[in-house]
């Protein structure tokens, strides 16, 4: 009840106009989204038309109420109609002192902008039609944003798709230009197979200060089945040829030990070439006349290394 009676206090200052500007502003938004407030508002402005009609207000509110409502047609006409209604329950000439007609004549013809504007509630529904068609605006903005999105989707789709096809048919002209030998059939396939076992059979030749020498993997460690490998004191250093039965890993590494098991020479990072074979190039001093072993090992994707294949083969000092 308190509650109820200091909003009715609070009404009757918003039209009387004192209450501050910020209060009044509050007061505004509450009209216009909740109609408790508006009832309330009228039922105020109900209780000070007929405390004026009645000549019952303070004089700081009579002059307030004729600064604020008497300006106001609706207002008047009101009063017109309470104060008909308080003739018939009292004496006439009593209120006839008090006729607000007179008072009209004084009074310009003017409303508050939200009555003459809108009128009343039709403000409100004003703010509810301009959402719902700011809503429909935003809805169909985004829609369309959408839209375009998934055709800038599709397009990328498309692209990415169409340079995968690029860079698959420039990886198999470049194996096709790696490998000419498959240009001419099983035929040619097999002849460079020949020629690569009787390279095996070859010994190691020098050419200037760099001797060069085939292996194939697996060979027999009897003395009969070792390739030899020529230096002279001329030689700078030893190309070795490693064959491969298959290829099975990015990258490669090798150790060579001679025949007491002692790592002389070890290289990490071997690639192989387009003949299926790994070049791994020694220098001369750290091979001495004797036997030795070539182990190779390819790097897996966890990063360790596996046996691939052992080579061997043995040095001869060439005066």
């Amino acid at each position: 009840m308190a509650e109820s009676n200091d909003t009715n206090v609070v009404a009757t200052r918003y039209l009387l106009g004192t209450l501050s500007e910020e209060e009044a502003a509050h007061l505004e938004e509450g009209f216009f989204a909740d109609d408790v407030t508006f009832e309330r508002l009228e039922v105020a402005e109900e209780e000070l038309v007929d405390a004026y009609v009645r000549n019952s207000l303070s004089p700081t509110d009579l002059e307030q109420f004729k600064k604020r409502l008497l300006t106001t047609p609706r207002i008047v006409e009101r009063i017109h109609f309470a104060s008909a209604l308080a003739n018939k329950v009292s004496n006439p000439t009593s209120l006839e002192q008090k006729s607000p007609a007179k008072v009209v004549e004084r009074q310009p013809n003017t409303a508050r902008w939200w009555e003459s504007l809108f009128g009343r509630k039709l403000s409100f529904a004003a703010c509810i039609a301009l959402i719902v068609v700011c809503g429909l605006a935003l809805l169909t903005g985004w829609i369309r944003l959408r839209h375009e999105s998934e055709q800038l989707a599709g397009e990328r789709a498309a692209i990415q798709k169409q340079k995968q096809e690029l860079n698959r048919q420039a990886d198999e002209e470049r194996v096709r230009t790696e490998l000419p030998s498959n240009v001419n059939g099983p035929d040619r396939n097999q002849n460079d197979n020949q020629q690569r076992v009787s390279r095996q059979e070859r010994r190691g030749s020098v050419v200037g200060t760099m001797v060069a020498l085939n292996l194939m993997p697996g060979l027999q460690r009897s003395a009969g089945a070792k390739s030899e490998l020529r230096l002279s004191p001329q030689t700078s250093a030893a190309q070795l040829i490693l064959m491969l039965e298959s290829i099975d890993y990015k990258s490669y590494e090798a150790n060579v030990e001679n025949d007491d098991g002692r790592l002389v020479f070890q290289k990490h990072g071997l690639q192989v070439n387009a003949a299926s074979e790994l070049t791994l190039q020694i220098p001369a001093p750290v091979l001495r006349p004797g036997d030795y072993t070539v182990t190779v090992r390819g790097r897996t994707p966890a990063g360790g290394f596996e046996d691939v294949a052992d080579y061997r083969f043995r040095v001869m000092m060439m005066k």
